[in-house]
């Protein structure tokens, strides 16, 4: 249940937060990610890591609409072609030479 509060959270947050003038939308950028049966977001925060292997443990195949949350394992709502490592319980995408956290939806 709290997986599924979650996920419709990121989801409102991918629209955008509405102020009291109707009339201007804040949208938010909320990056997000499946990998086997998982969920992951992130706010853009790049990773503290350095002198990681090069080796993937996997890559982004497929994407669906940034306002959309993937719906299959190694797709996002922001592109494709970027690979991934674990580290701990958190995936860390390179995206134009930068690694970018995504921590896992509980």
């Amino acid at each position: 249940m709290g997986k599924c509060i979650a996920i419709l959270f990121l989801a409102l947050a991918a629209y955008g937060n509405f102020s009291n003038d109707t009339t201007t939308t804040e949208q938010q950028n909320v990056l997000m990610i499946m990998v086997d049966d998982e969920h992951y977001y992130s706010e853009g925060k790049e990773s503290e890591i350095y002198g990681r292997c090069g080796v993937m443990d996997g890559e982004i195949t497929s994407t669906v609409e940034q306002t959309e949350i993937p719906n299959k394992n190694n797709q996002s709502n922001f592109g494709k072609g970027y690979g991934y490592q674990y580290i701990d319980k958190n995936i860390e995408v390179n995206m134009d030479g930068k690694w970018i956290v995504f921590e896992k939806i509980e």
